[in-house]
């Protein structure tokens, strides 16, 4: 599933979900919330290292929706601001 799903809630809260399937038999999930403040971005690693499989999670708060792709305009329009 390279492709991203979107979902709604029946609290009507979004979340957008990314997945990506390793060679290995792993994956690496992409999952953006959106919250009060901004967007909650989590990403789950499931990984083999060796005979060994990994599970790693990552968690960061955004402004912006990080899963949703930008256009040309708005990413001259950010750059010009700074």
């Amino acid at each position: 599933m390279d492709e991203l799903i979107e979902e709604t809630g029946s609290a009507g809260e979004t979340t957008w979900t990314k997945e990506v399937k390793l060679d290995d038999g792993g994956y690496i999930r992409t999952k953006v919330e959106e919250v009060s403040n901004g967007f909650l971005k989590c990403v789950d690693k499931n990984t083999k290292e060796g005979d060994k499989w990994t599970f790693e999670t990552v968690k960061s708060i955004h402004s912006d929706n990080p899963l949703k792709e930008k256009s040309l305009v708005e990413k001259l329009a950010e750059a010009l601001k700074e």
